[in-house]
């Protein structure tokens, strides 16, 4: 399990996993009602993490990126 961190903001939550040796191509991101999961996994290493949330958000309230084995998701209110 990676560390995780959730920040509140105005507008949306922000969800940082530490996730070192992925790149972009090899995270996935999903929500299941008020459950974030964060997949991340190549072939030297695997990352998994469920984050409850304060509320369900839609699916397409939820981006992510991922730079220098930091994956930052926003979920939007």
């Amino acid at each position: 399990t990676p560390p995780v961190d959730v920040f509140e903001e105005a507008d949306h939550l922000l969800v940082l996993a530490e996730v070192p040796g992925v790149g972009p191509a090899d995270v996935a991101v999903s929500v299941t009602g008020a459950t974030l999961t964060l997949t991340a996994e190549n072939a030297r290493k695997k990352y998994r993490a469920e984050v409850p949330l304060p509320f369900a958000p839609a699916a397409d309230a939820v981006s992510h990126t991922c730079t220098n084995g930091v994956l930052e998701v926003r979920v939007g209110r």
